[in-house]
C-alpha cells in the first residue's frame, strides 16, 4: 500500500469515527443539528450515511427543491458531464473538464463521497 493510499484510509476512517462514533459533546453523532442556509435538519452520523450509503435515505422536514440524490457510482460515471452542466451554469468555460482530466485526477469513490459531505 502507498503512502497516499494508506493517508486516505486513516482520514476515511477518521470520518466515519467523527460522524459515527461520538458520543458526548459538540457534534455528538446522534445529535440533531439544523443548517441554517438550507434549513434542513440532521444528525452527524445520518450525514455520513447520506454519502457514503447509497441505500440511505434522511428524513426531510422540508423539501429539497428540484434535487435529487445522485449514488456515489452514478456520480463517477457522469462526473465530466456533471461538471460540465455545473460549469455551464456558472457561465465558465466547459471546455476545460474534459474525460481526460478526470482520469488523470483519480479522485476515489471515498473522496466523491466526502465532497458530498
Amino acid at each position: 500500500m502507498t503512502a497516499t493510499r494508506a493517508l486516505v484510509r486513516d482520514i476515511g476512517c477518521a470520518i466515519e469515527d467523527e460522524h459515527c462514533a461520538c458520543k458526548n459533546g459538540f457534534g455528538a453523532s446522534d445529535t440533531e443539528i439544523v443548517a441554517p442556509n438550507y434549513e434542513l435538519y440532521f444528525t452527524p452520523h445520518g450525514e455520513y450515511l447520506f454519502a457514503f450509503d447509497a441505500a440511505f435515505e434522511q428524513p426531510q422536514t422540508r423539501t429539497a427543491g428540484n434535487r435529487e440524490k445522485k449514488t456515489i457510482k452514478f456520480l463517477r460515471e457522469n462526473a465530466v458531464s456533471c461538471m460540465q452542466e455545473q460549469y455551464k451554469e456558472m457561465g465558465w468555460d466547459i471546455d476545460a473538464v474534459t474525460d481526460v482530466l478526470f482520469q488523470n485526477l483519480k479522485i476515489t469513490d471515498f473522496e466523491i463521497g466526502a465532497m458530498r459531505m
